[in-house]
């Protein structure tokens, strides 16, 4: 989702994708602001990015759908975090918490939480405490101007009521009226009332599966397109797009 928002972006040119300014609601520890550091390996086609890097993240393809996948991960300019109680890995108790809180019949996943808060020492992302609505401008604002703001978000925005959903889209509205932005957001379609969330483009009904949605904000004009039907953990997606 992220490479094609930069290869797409207004004033990206061929081969040189919009660095990306990276604004996360619902941070936590920041480890998903670390999206640049990590590899990615998508089978059954065993496609991989990154593949250098000390943490490989491994996922599925459901269907005959294919992304077009980078060749490099996108250039991330600056990636800021927010959230109502931020987890700092700098501190051992916090960031040991952080790995209990992993499912412990699910051995890889404990890995990766300890291999991404290895990674996070020696980049730690800047995380803000603050409030999905009232201080996600904030950070918006603050994206150098030659980087276009992404505001991602998964599994988080299930947890606002439904009219906290809608001020936050109406929040980024308003901030659109200045400059050109993107949201990514992660979740199951029953939950997220209010938020711009297209049917499947084959008119299949929801189900549980998580629902991987991109809205753009153009010159002020919104549109939204359900790019991928996915676990919520990202171990399979079905994309859509």
């Amino acid at each position: 989702a992220l490479a094609g928002i930069a290869t797409s972006a207004p004033g990206a040119r061929p081969g040189e994708p919009r660095p990306l300014g990276l604004v996360e609601i619902g941070a936590s520890a920041g480890l998903n602001l670390l999206v640049d550091r990590y590899g990615y390996r998508y089978e059954p086609d065993a496609e991989e990015i990154n593949p250098s890097s000390p943490l490989i993240l491994h996922s599925t393809f459901r269907s005959d759908g294919r992304p077009p996948l980078p060749i490099v991960v996108p250039h991330v300019e600056s990636r800021a975090g927010l959230d109502l109680h931020p987890v700092d890995v700098s501190d051992p108790a916090q960031a040991r918490w952080l790995v209990a809180c992993q499912w412990p019949d699910q051995p890889d996943r404990i890995h990766r939480a300890r291999t991404a808060i290895a990674l996070a020492h020696t980049e730690q992302p800047e995380l803000i405490t603050g409030d999905a609505v009232a201080d996600v401008g904030d950070l918006v604002v603050r994206v150098a101007q030659f980087a276009l703001p992404v505001v991602v978000s998964t599994w988080v925005l299930s947890y606002l009521d439904d009219d906290g959903r809608r001020a936050l889209v109406a929040e980024l509205d308003r901030l659109a009226a200045e400059r050109d932005l993107t949201l990514v957001f992660a979740e199951q379609p029953a939950l997220v009332a209010g938020l711009p969330l297209p049917a499947r483009p084959d008119g299949r009904p929801d189900g549980p599966e998580t629902a991987l949605v991109k809205v753009d904000w153009r010159h002020g004009e919104r549109t939204e397109r359900r790019l991928a039907d996915m676990h919520p953990h990202g171990t399979w997606i079905e994309w859509l797009a």
